[in-house]
Formats: structure tokens, sequence, C-alpha cells
């Protein structure tokens, strides 16, 4: 850290000491990290780009990105639930609300309990969209057939590279 410090220092950067944090994992030895005398502070989790990291490496509280997208969603319900032709639609939740699901879809672990919400999340507001009911017995193909939106755990895993779904 010391290194990375004076490195910075070279091109002038500073490294913000208050905002900079340690963590562990649970193999390995927790040692005091000092840069220019000031001792960095050791944590066991944080929030990175909206996602709760922990050093036990398990399965972790997320900041809620369904919810936010839904807000996106309804913040545009106008156009979203409207008569609008559904290829306008589909323009404005590709730009507007699968951004904002999808943010920080990079340090994403794709387990199938995320993976099917995120689904469920993505064909509820299809759904919405083109303004039927579950009544209907319409089928997933058919949805995605009329509203020609790619499959939110597809794009996830182009974002990221992940492997398959575990």
């Amino acid at each position: 850290m010391e290194e990375l410090s004076n490195e910075k220092s070279k091109i002038g950067l500073k490294m913000n000491l208050s905002e900079t944090k340690v963590m562990y994992n649970q193999h390995a030895a927790k040692k005091e990290v000092k840069i220019n005398a000031d001792l960095i502070s050791i944590v066991d989790e944080y929030v990175y780009l909206g996602q709760l990291k922990t050093s036990n490496a398990k399965l972790t509280d997320e900041i809620n990105r369904c919810k936010m997208a839904w807000s996106s969603f309804g913040r545009l319900h106008f156009i979203l639930k409207s008569k609008v032709p559904v290829c306008l639609k589909r323009k404005v939740y590709i730009q507007c609300v699968l951004p904002v699901i999808m943010y920080c879809c990079e340090t994403w672990t794709l387990i199938s309990q995320k993976t099917q919400r995120l689904r469920v999340t993505q064909r509820v507001m299809e759904i919405c969209m083109l303004g039927i009911t579950r009544r209907g017995r319409k089928t997933n193909q058919w949805i995605r057939a009329q509203t020609q939106v790619e499959d939110i755990i597809k794009i996830a895993k182009n974002c990221s590279g992940n492997g398959p779904v575990t």
C-alpha cells in the first residue's frame, strides 16, 4: 500500500486515507496497514457499486436493484403503460429502466435465486408494457416475442463475463 501511495504521488494523485479501507477474507491473517504513518481501518464489509461485499464470501445482502428499477419504471409509467407503440416502449425501457437494474452487473455472482428474481422482475415489467393480465394466460415466449427485449441474464453474462448459472 505504501508503494501504491508513492507511485500515485509521483503523478500528482492523492489517496483519500479516510475512505481507504482494508478487508481480509476468513483465511488471511489480519495485519495492520499503515500509509505514511496513518493507520488504515480494517472492515468486514463495505458497499461497492451498490452491492454489499463481505469478508466471508457467502451470499450477501445486496442493495436492491429490482426496487430501484421499479422506481424508475414507475416514474415512466405514463409512457410504459400507455397506448404508445411497443417499439417505443421498448426503447424507453432499454434506455431508462434496464441501466438501473443492470448497474454494477459486472460484480454480480449469478446464482439461481438472483437470476430468477431478475427474470421475474423483467417479465412483470414486460407484461405491464403490453397491458395484459396474467389471466390472459400468455406464455413467456409470446410475451418476449411481442416486446423483443433481450433476456436480462444474457445481458448480465455479456457484461460480466460470468459463466453458467449455479
